[in-house]
């Protein structure tokens, strides 16, 4: 529920050849709305070990960073409302305290906080981290051109579920009603050739032996009725 990595490998390719890889996905999409319930929903008492990298440091996102737990600690939560409300406090103290402003050179959070400013990418980074830093599962994702949050809650028979919130752009806490299909989830991959955490898996070439350049194209296409 991350991403899909696909892997091709080619024996050799000859000088001047083009070699190609066709991906038909059939994309999905819906809106997803605020829940009824969810004053009754809690912190999760136990982790699942396979959320808890949602729990730690990812590229450009320093939740165990002291500057990042002390402000975590200090912001103005009121641990007497609910699990809901308290995230909802962290979302309104980013979107109140980080000024939107595009830039595409992405930033780290401590950046975004000594700035006072960021897009999409730094103030919901900020909230991922934030969320990290006070034991709320929090994660990153990626859809055409934006990047919005999702924090993890669970209600109270205990089955756990992850809820949207954009911080740049219109207030949608809890729901998300962008009509674009989600390209993946998380920020912190590893992906063949490279030893070092990525914050998103994108399309990459690693080549054994060349003796000139090779570049690598990626083409997103619709395809027609009759190409399905």
């Amino acid at each position: 529920d991350g991403v899909t990595l696909v892997t091709v490998h080619w024996r050799s390719i000859a000088a001047g050849e083009t070699a190609s890889i066709r991906i038909p996905a059939q994309i999905s999409k819906r809106f997803e709305r605020v829940p009824e319930a969810r004053d009754s929903f809690q912190f999760p008492p136990r982790i699942p070990s396979k959320l808890k990298i949602f729990l730690q440091p990812s590229p450009y996102i320093e939740s165990s960073h002291r500057r990042i737990k002390d402000l975590a600690a200090e912001l103005p939560i009121d641990s007497n409302r609910s699990p809901w409300q308290q995230v909802e406090q962290i979302y309104d103290w980013v979107r109140d305290n980080i000024e939107y402003r595009f830039d595409t050179k992405i930033k780290t959070c401590l950046d975004a906080i000594d700035d006072g400013f960021g897009d999409c990418e730094e103030m919901s980074s900020l909230f991922i981290a934030l969320c990290r830093a006070r034991g709320i599962p929090a994660r990153a994702v990626w859809i055409p051109d934006h990047t919005y949050a999702e924090f993890y809650l669970e209600d109270a028979q205990g089955q756990g579920t992850w809820y949207p919130c954009q911080l740049a752009g219109t207030r949608q806490f809890g729901e998300m009603l962008e009509p674009k299909p989600v390209l993946q989830k998380g920020d912190k991959f590893k992906i063949p050739g490279n030893s070092q955490p990525l914050r998103y898996a994108q399309p990459t070439l690693v080549a054994e032996r060349t003796q000139g350049p090779l570049t690598l194209k990626w083409i997103a296409q619709e395809l027609k009725n009759s190409d399905r």
